[in-house]
C-alpha cells in the first residue's frame, strides 16, 4: 500500500466512524438505538486500539459483538442480573480469547456471533411477513448491515490477498448504510405483501 492509498484509507475510517454518529442521533429513544450505540463503541474504540495504540482489535470486536445479540434480542434478558451475568460471560469469553491469542478462532468466533444476528433478523422479516404480510425496511437494511460484515469477516478469514481495494469497498458501504439509516428508522416504510 502506497503513501496515497494509506491517505485514502485514513480519511474513509475517520468519515465511516463520524457517519455512524448520525444514526445514532436518528435512533435516540427508538427500538435500535442500543444497536447503534454498541456498534459505534465498537468502530470508535476498536479503531483507537489499531490506530494510536497498535494492538490487535479482535478482543474489541469479540466483546462488542457478544453485545449486539442481547441488545437485538431484548426478550432474551429481561433482568438486570440476567444483563449483569451476560456482560461478565462476555468479558470472561473475551479474556478467555486473550489468553488462546489465536486471530483466526478469534475471527470465526465474530463471524459466528454476526451469522446469529442474521439470523434474528432473518426470522423477524419472516414473522413479520406471516402475521401481518408486510416487511419492514430496517429489517430488511439490518439484515443487509449483517451480512455485509460477514462477507467481511469472511474475505479477511481467506486471507490478505483480498486485500486493500476489498476494504475500501466496504467502507464505503459502510458510509452509505451509516447515511441510510440516519433517514430510515422502525417506522419509516412497511411494505404491505399480498398474498
Amino acid at each position: 500500500m502506497n503513501e496515497s492509498d494509506k491517505v485514502v484509507f485514513l480519511i474513509l475510517a475517520y468519515l465511516n466512524i463520524l457517519m455512524w454518529f448520525f444514526p445514532l442521533i436518528r435512533h435516540y429513544k427508538g427500538e435500535y438505538f442500543f444497536f447503534f450505540l454498541v456498534s459505534n463503541c465498537s468502530n470508535v474504540l476498536t479503531f483507537i486500539t489499531w490506530k494510536i495504540f497498535a494492538q490487535n482489535t479482535n478482543l474489541m470486536t469479540v466483546f462488542f459483538s457478544l453485545l449486539l445479540i442481547p441488545v437485538v434480542e431484548k426478550n432474551l434478558l429481561k433482568k438486570l442480573p440476567d444483563k449483569l451475568t451476560y456482560i461478565a460471560v462476555a468479558v470472561l469469553l473475551t479474556a478467555v480469547f486473550l489468553l488462546i491469542n489465536t486471530p483466526s478462532v478469534t475471527i470465526l468466533f465474530v463471524l459466528l456471533i454476526y451469522l446469529i444476528l442474521v439470523l434474528i433478523f432473518l426470522r423477524r422479516i419472516i414473522l413479520c411477513l406471516a402475521f401481518s404480510s408486510e416487511i419492514n425496511l430496517i429489517h430488511t437494511l439490518l439484515l443487509f448491515y449483517c451480512l455485509s460484515i460477514v462477507v467481511k469477516i469472511y474475505n479477511g478469514l481467506i486471507g490478505p490477498g483480498v486485500g486493500y481495494y476489498n476494504v475500501l469497498v466496504f467502507q464505503v458501504l459502510d458510509i452509505m448504510l451509516a447515511i441510510i439509516f440516519s433517514v430510515v428508522t422502525e417506522k419509516t416504510k412497511v411494505f404491505k405483501i399480498k398474498f
